[in-house]
């Protein structure tokens, strides 16, 4: 009984505590996402190869997701989804500006 009762009061915790995240998120505004600073322009994670394929004009992209609808795609679930699942190439999504409210799940098998 005090195991259970331990577990439930932890996961009242972590309720209140993503509820406040998600609250705080929902009330962020484009303007909010769009000021934050970053030191660098690429995520630590990205490789100098990958970096240099960004910057590269030269590149041409396999679908484009564009929410007005002018591309292949109007969400980035749906062009991930497109994704061949087994393939040495590299996909490449080209994403135009505009606002997407989804939330991208990129199956392990394509990453």
């Amino acid at each position: 009984k005090k195991v259970r009762k331990a577990l439930l009061k932890g996961q009242t915790h972590v309720e209140k505590m993503c509820s406040n995240a998600l609250a705080m998120i929902k009330n962020m505004t484009d303007t909010d996402v769009a000021n934050e600073s970053n030191e660098s322009e690429w995520p630590e994670w990205m490789s100098v190869a990958d970096r240099r394929l960004l910057q590269s004009s030269s590149v041409a992209p396999d679908v484009v997701v564009a929410a007005d609808g002018s591309g292949n795609y109007k969400t980035v679930s749906a062009a991930a989804a497109a994704a061949p699942k087994k393939s040495s190439k590299r996909y490449i999504i080209r994403i135009k500006a505009g606002v997407y409210r989804e939330n991208v799940d990129v199956p392990q098998i394509l990453s």
